[in-house]
C-alpha cells in the first residue's frame, strides 16, 4: 500500500499536478509510514518477550500460552532488572564477536604480509580475504555465543521464579551476585 502511494506521488510530481490530491497522497504517505514504524518496534518486541516465554517453556514444560502469560508476570513485577540485564549482556556479547572478528581479522593481515609467498599476490586478494575473515569471524562466533545467551535468559528466568533454589544449591555464587549488586537481593524476593 506504500509503494503504491508513493507512485501515485511520483507519478503526480511528475506530471506536475501539486493539488490538494497531491497533499493527500502525502499526508496518507506519512501515516503509513507511522503505522510501519509501529509495526516494527511491535516485532521486535515480540521477538524479544518470546526469548523469555520459550525459555520458561523449555524450563517448565507448559504449553506456550501459560508460559507467556507467566513470563508476562515476572517482568511485570521484575521486569526493569531484567530488561536491563538482558540488554547489557547482549550488548556485551555484541562488542565480544565484533571484537573476535577484528583480531581475527587482524591475524590474517599480519599472515598476508609475513609469508613471503602471499606477498606476490595482488592486494585484492588481501582486501576479499579481510573482508570475508570479518565476516566468517563475526557470524561464527556471534552463533557460538547465541547458547551463552540462551542459558543467561534461562538462568534469568529462574532466579526470578525460584531464587531460594538458587540461594540453597549454590549459595556461595548467591552471595557474591548480591554482594556485587545488593538491590537484586531485594528484587528477588518480590512474589509475582
Amino acid at each position: 500500500m506504500k509503494s503504491k502511494v508513493q507512485d501515485r506521488r511520483s507519478r503526480d510530481l511528475r506530471d506536475g499536478n501539486c493539488d490538494s490530491d497531491a497533499m493527500l497522497m502525502c499526508a496518507l504517505y506519512c501515516i503509513l509510514s507511522i503505522l510501519e514504524w509501529i509495526a516494527q518496534e511491535a516485532e521486535y518486541w515480540i521477538k524479544w518477550f518470546n526469548k523469555f516465554a520459550y525459555s520458561y517453556l523449555a524450563l517448565y514444560g507448559k504449553d506456550y500460552f501459560s508460559s507467556a502469560r507467566d513470563t508476562f508476570e515476572i517482568l511485570k513485577y521484575k521486569g526493569i532488572l531484567v530488561l536491563i540485564t538482558d540488554c547489557l549482556v547482549d550488548t556485551t556479547l555484541n562488542f565480544y564477536a565484533i571484537l573476535v572478528a577484528l583480531i581475527s581479522s587482524g591475524l590474517y593481515a599480519l599472515g598476508f604480509y609475513s609469508i613471503p609467498r602471499f606477498a606476490e599476490l595482488s592486494q585484492e586478494f588481501l582486501v576479499i580475504g579481510f573482508v570475508l575473515q570479518i565476516i566468517l569471524a563475526f557470524f561464527i562466533t556471534k552463533v557460538t555465543l547465541n547458547s551463552l545467551n540462551s542459558g543467561f535468559i534461562t538462568f534469568l528466568v529462574a532466579l526470578c521464579i525460584k531464587p531460594e533454589v538458587f540461594e540453597e544449591n549454590y549459595h556461595e555464587e548467591f552471595v557474591k551476585l548480591t554482594n556485587y549488586y545488593p538491590e537484586i537481593s531485594h528484587t528477588l524476593k518480590v512474589p509475582f
